[in-house]
Formats: structure tokens, sequence, C-alpha cells
């Protein structure tokens, strides 16, 4: 079982297609404990995996993701394409704080 998880949800994105047209990503993060967490998470699309050079990079100066600047681990360039590289592992933790926070007391 592979939990997955939404990130246009978090980053306040609307939906640009339905479900049923979108991938999954699968990856593992890894953890401050030494395990790893495999986490799916839904694309739009996606193109190809290739690793890239970071560039630098302030998301504080850049605009990008202005109310989740947390989650912005760093820049890359493809081509002509500006990407923004995310801190699954930050999201992560966010995602399970609000879990915790929202847990029925027993």
């Amino acid at each position: 079982v592979v939990s997955i998880v939404d990130l246009r949800v978090l980053f306040n994105i609307p939906s640009k297609c339905e479900l049923s047209k979108t991938s999954v990503i699968v990856t593992e993060i890894p953890r401050s404990d030494g395990t790893t967490f495999v986490l799916g998470v839904i694309a739009d699309q996606a193109d190809v995996v290739s690793r890239l050079n970071l560039v630098p990079f302030d998301s504080a100066d850049s605009g990008a993701l202005p109310t989740r600047r947390e989650f912005v681990k760093g820049a890359a360039r493809r081509g002509d394409n500006f990407i923004l590289i995310l801190d699954l592992g930050k999201i992560l933790d966010s995602i399970e704080a609000e879990i915790d926070v929202k847990k029925p007391v027993k």
C-alpha cells in the first residue's frame, strides 16, 4: 500500500485535469531516523526523469510559492525551463503534523 498525495491541494493550485488522466510518481523519502517512507505524488504529466543541475535560488526573492516557501529546497534549469525542487521530507513532516493535530483524543 502506498499513500498518495496531491500537492496541488497543499499549494492551493486548482487541478488541471481529471484524476483518471493523471500519473502517480512513486518516491522514497529518507527520514531522520534512518528509515524511508514510500509516497506517491499525483502529477498532471511526467515527461522524463533526469538528473538536474541546481542553480542559485532564493525562494524569498523569486515570488515562487509565496505561502509555502519552506517546502522549496532549490531550483534547477532544463533548457529554458525553470524547475522548483521541492523538499518532500518537509512536506511529509507537515502532513504528518497536521494529521496528528486532527486525531481524536482517546
